[in-house]
């Protein structure tokens, strides 16, 4: 795996096949290329690391209630009042190994009497498990190397510092004022004489339901009817604890051994099933129940606080149909393709409107005011050819059409705004209201310069 670091991509990853042919963490890209031309790498994708760490996490509770994240790639577990169930801290720690390598992971373990001389023995003790008898932790860490103390050591070993004890034995005011209290609290953690405990993460609740069946089933009124099953029990959960869904998964697991995995997202979290089974019903419709479905599982991918809304004394109602329909369009054309405008801060035509996602945003309020009536449609600036002279010009062509001027209103200069990025929004413009003969009303426009220099478009229509 690779990321950019210190202004080039570096090996973050090795597996050992690359570290037995001489590469290492921390190594130019373009240098181990040189070396090994056949290398195949990745690009490091931290955030899936963080998930992966995550569900690690929570896979760890099964060994003791408080578990922490040591990122990016350890757990810290209290095992006080946990290694009896196990049979004794050294089972404990075979389990914890062989439950994790069952998974796919090489793992190394280290048990001690403090978080930091566990952490330190884990990742540079030089032995896949470690089990530190009571009281013993500051004598075995002190042979570790000063890298234990992360990217501080740099420093330590331009001193000729080779060991955690060869640090320890320096006075600590000494190493703080130095080095910065980082170092002097990494080092602390290790010999146990700051107390450091394992701080558990919260775990987000999870909502997820399951439903077997004796016999396959393949019929899309047997689908609907399991899935409306399921559903109702998730949402008794969700309405519980004030939450409603907004993005919903299926696991449709086959006789054959095969599964295929679909995807719902609503436009406001929400328990209302009519509306949700809405969304599901073409989907359900289109899965491929090859030999039969044996399992249907449903996972609440998205959940937030449920909104509701008092329509009368005594009475509330969920959001209506117009989430129905946001959520409808979301689900064929992709949510970030369905927008509604909201007022944009700027005094230009064209910009003081944005367009957001529809998904969990209400429609504007209240929209500024303006100083004229604005086109009802805005072009981008169509070019249009004067065929006669003037501000405006008395004809002109546009869209292969010729136009001749009855009436004209103008101009009204619209300042540019300098601070703005934009070249289009840096430039300054005078704009006519314009009656053609036909009675087509358009927004003309053009840069103030020179007859011989100006540029004139099309840029609205008029009611």
């Amino acid at each position: 795996m690779v990321a950019e670091k210190k202004s080039a991509l570096r090996l973050q990853v090795l597996n050992e096949a690359a570290e037995g042919l001489g590469l290492y963490e921390g190594m130019a890209l373009a240098d181990a290329r040189g070396a090994v031309p056949q290398l195949l790498t990745r690009p490091q994708d931290l955030v899936r690391e963080e998930r992966l760490l995550f569900a690690l996490h929570r896979w760890a509770h099964r060994f003791s209630p408080f578990v922490g994240m040591d990122p990016p790639d350890a757990l810290a577990l209290d095992s006080s009042g946990c290694a009896h169930l196990f049979g004794g801290e050294e089972a404990m720690v075979d389990a914890v190994r062989g439950e994790a390598e069952a998974l796919g992971f090489q793992t190394r373990a280290a048990l001690a009497d403090t978080k930091g001389a566990a952490q330190a023995l884990a990742r540079f003790g030089g032995e896949d498990s470690i089990i530190v008898p009571p009281g013993e932790s500051a004598q075995m860490i002190s042979t570790l190397p000063v890298a234990a103390l992360g990217d501080e050591s740099r420093h330590l070993r331009r001193l000729g510092l080779k060991t955690l004890g060869d640090v320890a034995r320096l006075p600590g005011a000494d190493l703080t004022k130095r080095f910065g209290a980082s170092m002097t609290r990494h080092l602390e953690e290790a010999f146990g004489r700051s107390a450091t405990p394992v701080a558990p993460v919260a775990m987000r609740k999870r909502y997820s339901g399951r439903l077997s069946f004796p016999d396959p089933i393949g019929m899309v009124d047997d689908v609907t009817a399991a899935v409306q099953k399921i559903l109702s029990v998730l949402c008794e959960k969700l309405e519980e604890d004030g939450r409603g869904i907004t993005a919903l998964e299926i696991i449709v697991q086959r006789a054959d051994s095969t599964s295929e995995t679909r995807h719902v997202g609503m436009a406001r979290s929400t328990i209302d099933q009519p509306a949700i089974m809405r969304q599901w019903q073409p989907i359900i419709e289109g899965i491929d129940s090859g030999y039969g479905i044996d399992v249907i599982r449903m996972i609440v991918r998205g959940h937030a606080p449920l909104e509701v809304k008092q329509s009368a004394l005594g009475q509330t109602t969920r959001k209506g149909s117009i989430d129905d329909l946001i959520g409808t369009l979301g689900n064929r054309l992709g949510f970030d393709r369905v927008t509604r405008p909201a007022p944009a801060e700027s005094h230009l035509p064209g910009f003081n409107q944005v367009h957001i996602p529809a998904v969990a945003s209400d429609a504007a309020k209240a929209w500024p005011s303006r100083l004229a009536p604005d086109p009802l449609r805005l072009f981008p600036g169509q070019p249009l050819e004067p065929l006669s002279p003037g501000r405006p010009p008395q004809s002109f062509r546009w869209r292969g059409k010729t136009f001749r001027v009855r009436s004209a209103e103008g101009p009204r200069r619209i300042l540019p705004e300098w601070w703005q990025d934009e070249p289009e929004r840096r430039a300054a413009r005078d704009y006519w209201r314009v009656e053609t003969e036909d009675g087509q009303r358009l927004w003309l426009g053009a840069e103030p310069q020179p007859e011989a220099e100006r540029h004139w478009s099309v840029y609205g229509e008029l009611p």
